[in-house]
């Protein structure tokens, strides 16, 4: 009996963990229960900076940040350089860009290969419950449709 009531307990307590999320809650919802899921989105390259998918829109041939950022700047003080709050400003990158990789060996005799590809306006993301010890992401819950919002 003591056996059955502690699987029972568990199965409930599983359950409480994920609080009900699945593919049918909405983002807002999966990214209110930040303390409880990991989202595994892609990333949008801004020269030097990145963003996260969700984070970001389209507007026309560009991805653009949904917030603004903080912008900085490299300044010389005295005998060293840092980097100085500017203000803020959106970010921008074309949805279309130019990648380089190596298709084939490693090192010194890696064959590169440059490729034309495009943000997706569409994509499957994983949603994973908190990791656990040393890991970065813990198991599968669901797998969710994300559509990029137009600006």
């Amino acid at each position: 009996m003591k056996k059955v009531l502690v699987l029972i307990s568990l199965l409930v307590s599983a359950n409480l963990f994920a609080g009900d999320l699945g593919p049918q809650s909405s983002w807002a919802e999966i990214d209110a229960a930040y303390s409880k899921v990991v989202i595994n989105s892609a990333s949008v390259s801004f020269e030097g900076r990145s963003a996260d998918i969700m984070k970001v829109c389209f507007e026309g041939d560009m991805v653009r940040t949904i917030k603004k950022v903080k912008i900085y700047e490299m300044r010389d003080i005295g005998d060293r350089t840092v980097w100085e709050e500017v203000g803020f400003d959106y970010l921008y990158t074309p949805k279309k860009y130019t990648t380089e990789y190596c298709a084939v060996g490693r090192g010194r005799h890696c064959r590169w290969v440059t490729e034309e590809r495009e943000y997706p306006e569409s994509m499957m993301i994983n949603v994973n419950k908190q990791p656990r010890g040393d890991r970065s992401f813990g198991p599968l819950m669901f797998r969710k449709l994300y559509t990029v919002p137009s600006c």
